[in-house]
């Protein structure tokens, strides 16, 4: 717990409906009772989803917004206007956003930072971790880095990597990059707090795009 830093908001693509929260929490009873029953430890990937996160308890909870984007956009005029009025000047932190931010955007915030599932800058853009795996990588990393225009193409923050075992999972990988960056939050925080500029990336490295995986996922017809 720190006092120099609060959660002011948010942002979300789509509202949390009650049906979906409730749809969480019977899971969770399920995958509980399957354990109780058969004495049998969860996937990792499972386990790690045994608790949901009810942003809306929370929201109430520690009194900030949830804002959701209209047509799930965040770019959207009406909802940057509505950022610039609830939370202007705030710090924002990016997970699993695929959308890239507008100038207008990032404009808004203090400062802006995201968290990128991929070592850079070789595994820039989407499905970094699938990349990882296809290219046969010992291992798998993760970034916390300034956000740009560009894409995921900012000065580094904070970066780690996590071992790549025999048969590997996507889902699993993916778990334990977040589990990991999840325990780096408060170094992460001591550097937003100081304004640290970060490392800048270097080598041209890769972007990797939905292109790039329809290209080794679809079959051409002969």
């Amino acid at each position: 717990t720190r006092d120099d830093f609060k959660i002011a908001a948010v942002c979300l693509r789509e509202a949390i409906s009650d049906a979906e929260i409730a749809r969480q929490r019977r899971r969770t009873i399920r995958q509980r009772r399957f354990q109780k029953w058969f004495n049998h430890d969860l996937p990792a990937v499972v386990a790690a989803q045994t608790k949901p996160l009810d942003l809306q308890r929370l929201s109430k909870r520690h009194h900030f917004p949830l804002l959701v984007a209209p047509r799930g956009d965040f770019n959207y005029p009406e909802f940057l206007e509505r950022i610039h009025t609830k939370v202007p000047g705030a710090i924002a932190l990016s997970v699993y956003v695929t959308q890239v931010y507008s100038p207008a955007w990032l404009a808004n915030f203090s400062q802006a930072v995201n968290y990128h599932n991929g070592k850079l800058p070789d595994y820039r853009g989407l499905a970094a971790t699938h990349w990882a795996l296809y290219e046969r990588q010992k291992y798998s990393g993760f970034a916390f880095h300034r956000i740009t225009p560009e894409i995921d193409d900012g000065a580094i923050l904070l970066q780690d990597q996590v071992a790549v075992e025999d048969n590997p999972r996507v889902g699993e990988i993916e778990m334990e990059k977040a589990r990991l960056a999840a325990e780096q939050i408060p170094r992460l925080l001591d550097r937003l707090a100081t304004q640290e500029n970060g490392l800048t990336q270097e080598g041209r490295g890769r972007l990797w795009t939905r292109r790039d995986f329809r290209t080794t996922t679809e079959v051409p017809e002969v």
